[in-house]
C-alpha cells in the first residue's frame, strides 16, 4: 500500500505539528492544484465545557461557507458572492482589533507592532490558505477563555491500486485522545472511474497557554563599581527600587543615574519616520504613542537614564537594546540642565548646542513671522522635516556623519532663506546667477545689520558645497579655518558650527525682532 492512500505523514503532521508550528495554518482549501487529493483545514473558538462533546466524534462543529451562526467562533471567514463579485476570505475582525493587527496595502502584510514599535508580520493570506502566527493565536486564545478547534480533512484516490470492500476495511484505523479525535478509512470507487479513495478527518484541540500572557521582565543595568573595580548591577524593576517615601531603603533608588554611550540614540535618529530624538527624551510613534523614555541629553559626551525610568519607561527589547551602550557611571554626574527640571522643578533651556539651536530656531519662526508677517527661513516641506529632528552634533567622531549634519544645517540656514519674500523686500528680482544668501546680505545692509555676523553663512556654505556635498578641495579647509573648527573632533567641531548658527539667530532677533 503506498503512503498517498495511507497518508501516514499526513496524520503524524496532525498529530505532531499541526498547531505547534509558528505559523500555524487556520485554514486552507486546496482542490484543483492535485486532482489525486484534496485537502481542507479550517478553525474556530469554542467554550471549555463543549470540548469534551466535540472532540469525542471527527465531524466538524462548523462548515466552511456557512454564514449562519455556530456555537463555534470562526477565525477564518469566506466571502461569497456567487460570481457577481470576486470572493474573498479574511480573518474575523474580533482577532484583527484584538492585535491591533494593520493591513500594509503597499507590500499585501498584515503587520502587528509591539510594544518596542517593531513591525512584525501577524497573517499570512494566500488563495488557497490562511496562517497565523503561533504566540499571537495564543494570547488570543487565553484572552477569550477558549479553546480553538483545528478541523481537518484529506481526500486522496489512486486509480492504479483497486481494493475491494473487504481489503478497505482492513485499513480503517481510529485515534482518540483527550485532544485529538482522527479516521481513517478506505472506500471503493466503481461509478466513473474505477479508483480507492482514502479519508482522514477529524479535529484538534489547543488549548492557550498563559506563558503568553508572560510577565514584564526587567533588564539589570550598571550603577557603579565596588571596593574591587568589579561591577555592580541592579534591576530596573521600579518595584525593586526605593523611594523618597522609605520603599525598600535598602535597595538602589529609582533616580540612580546609569550611563550609555552616546551612539544609543544613533538607531533613533536613523529612523525619524517611527522615532523622534528631542530635550530630555526619546519617543517611538507619533506624540509619543509608543512609549516616551525620559533620558540626559545634555550631556557632552554621554546620555544618562534614571535606573527607574530604564525599567518604567522602555518595553523590553528596547531595555535589551540600551543595554548594549551601558558604561561605568560618569564621574561628571548629570547635567545642570536635568538636575534643575528633575530635582529643583525649575523650567530650564537646554545646554548642548544643537538641543539649543532648535529651540532658538523654532522660536525666531515664530516671532519672524509674528511680526513682519512672513518668513525669513522657510519652515521644511512635510517630506523633508527629517532635516531638523535627525540635526544633531555627531555621536562619533566620524567625517561622513558631520558631513550629513553640515547637510542638514545649510538646508535650514541656507537653501531655506525665503528668495521670493528677500526680493519683495529689496523691490527686485535675483539676477540669473545670484543666489539668496546675496540677497539676505543686501537686506541686512539695507537694514544696517553687521555683515560680519552673515559671514557665517558664507563659510557654512562653503563648507557644504566643497566638502559634504562635493570632493573636497581648498576651500573647504579654509573654510573650516575661518570658523576656527579645523583639526577639531567632529562632535567639537558641529558644536562650534551650532554655537555660531546661534548667535546668528540671537542678533537678527536682536536687530529685527526685539526693535520697536
Amino acid at each position: 500500500m503506498n503512503e498517498q492512500l495511507l497518508q501516514e505523514g499526513f496524520i503524524e503532521f496532525l498529530k505532531q505539528k499541526h498547531g505547534y508550528e509558528t505559523w500555524v495554518t487556520v485554514y486552507q482549501f486546496e482542490e484543483k492544484q492535485n486532482p489525486y487529493m484534496r485537502t481542507s483545514l479550517y478553525s474556530g473558538l469554542i467554550s471549555k465545557n463543549r470540548l469534551k462533546e466535540s472532540i469525542s466524534k471527527v465531524q466538524w462543529d462548523m462548515l466552511m461557507s456557512s454564514r449562519y451562526p455556530d456555537f463555534a467562533n470562526r477565525l477564518v471567514i469566506l466571502r461569497e458572492f456567487h460570481g457577481m463579485k470576486t470572493d474573498y476570505v479574511e480573518v474575523c475582525e474580533d482577532f484583527r482589533l484584538f492585535h491591533n493587527v494593520y493591513f500594509d496595502s503597499k507590500n499585501s502584510h498584515y503587520l502587528t507592532l509591539d510594544e518596542a514599535g517593531n513591525e512584525a508580520e501577524a497573517i499570512r493570506i494566500s488563495d488557497t490558505s490562511v496562517q497565523i502566527r503561533l504566540n499571537l493565536l495564543q494570547s488570543y486564545i487565553v484572552a477569550k477563555r477558549k479553546v480553538l478547534l483545528l478541523f481537518f480533512q484529506r481526500t486522496s484516490k489512486d486509480k492504479e491500486i483497486l481494493l475491494d470492500e473487504n481489503e478497505c476495511n482492513e485499513y480503517y484505523s481510529e485515534i482518540k485522545e483527550p485532544f485529538f479525535i482522527l479516521k481513517r478509512y478506505l472506500g471503493c470507487n466503481d461509478l466513473i472511474e474505477p479508483s480507492t479513495f482514502s479519508v482522514v478527518r477529524g479535529k484538534k484541540a489547543i488549548l492557550g497557554s498563559k506563558k503568553s500572557w508572560c510577565k514584564k521582565v526587567f533588564e539589570s543595568f550598571i550603577i557603579g563599581q565596588d571596593k574591587y573595580g568589579d561591577l555592580i548591577t541592579h534591576s530596573s524593576d521600579p518595584s525593586k527600587l526605593s523611594d523618597f517615601n522609605g520603599k525598600d531603603s535598602d535597595a538602589p533608588h529609582y533616580l540612580t543615574p546609569v550611563y550609555f554611550r552616546k551612539e544609543v540614540l544613533t538607531k533613533y535618529y536613523n529612523q525619524p519616520s517611527k522615532y523622534s530624538v528631542e530635550d530630555s527624551k526619546v519617543k517611538c510613534g507619533e506624540g509619543g504613542a509608543g512609549w516616551i523614555c525620559r533620558i540626559d541629553n545634555n550631556l557632552s559626551d554621554t546620555v544618562m537614564v534614571f535606573l527607574g525610568d530604564l525599567g518604567r519607561d522602555l518595553p523590553i527589547p528596547e531595555q535589551a537594546y540600551w543595554k548594549s551602550f551601558n558604561i561605568i557611571p560618569s564621574d561628571k554626574g548629570i547635567s545642570e540642565v536635568n538636575f534643575n527640571r528633575s530635582f529643583l522643578g525649575e523650567f530650564t533651556d537646554p545646554s548642548e548646542e544643537d538641543l539649543k539651536f532648535k529651540m532658538v530656531l523654532n522660536k525666531f519662526y515664530l516671532n519672524w513671522n509674528k511680526k513682519f508677517g512672513w518668513d525669513l527661513f522657510k519652515p521644511l516641506p512635510e517630506n523633508d522635516k527629517s532635516s531638523l529632528s535627525t540635526l544633531r552634533i555627531p555621536l562619533t567622531d566620524d567625517q561622513t556623519e558631520f558631513d550629513s549634519q553640515i547637510l542638514n544645517l545649510a538646508k535650514l540656514l541656507i537653501d531655506g532663506l525665503n528668495g521670493e519674500k528677500l526680493e519683495n523686500a529689496l523691490g527686485r528680482k535675483k539676477e540669473k546667477n545670484e543666489g539668496t544668501l546675496s540677497l539676505l546680505r543686501e537686506y541686512c545692509k539695507l537694514h544696517n545689520f553687521p555683515q560680519e555676523n552673515v559671514e557665517f553663512l558664507k563659510y557654512l556654505y562653503r563648507i557644504r558645497s566643497s566638502g559634504a556635498a562635493h570632493r573636497r578641495n581648498s576651500s573647504y579647509q579654509k573654510s573650516l579655518e575661518k570658523l576656527g573648527v579645523q583639526n577639531k573632533p567632529y562632535p567639537e567641531a558641529m558644536r562650534l558650527i551650532f554655537r555660531r548658527s546661534i548667535q546668528l539667530l540671537q542678533s537678527l532677533t536682536a536687530h529685527f525682532i526685539d526693535k520697536p
